[in-house]
């Protein structure tokens, strides 16, 4: 998992310390958004050898655990 700071940049470190969130942080937001365009954050795209396989945009409940359950990612 690669987290993507959209805007406060200098916040993303502490963000993922407060969620107790073990990802990578990149600010190549730019050349990302080019290829996997989201309208709305937060957003998650699962890839599989390297293409688009779901885009994940439910953050409550439930998800986003029932569809990586559904695509086989998490058990």
């Amino acid at each position: 998992m690669v987290g993507v700071p959209i805007n406060g940049v200098q916040f993303a470190e502490q963000f993922m310390q407060d969620t107790d969130s073990a990802m990578a942080i990149t600010t190549d937001r730019d050349k990302l958004k080019a290829v996997f365009p989201f309208v709305a954050v937060p957003t998650g795209v699962v890839l599989v050898d390297g293409r688009q396989k779901a885009a994940l945009v439910k953050f409550d409940g439930e998800e986003p655990a029932a569809s990586l359950k559904r695509l086989g990612l998490v058990y």
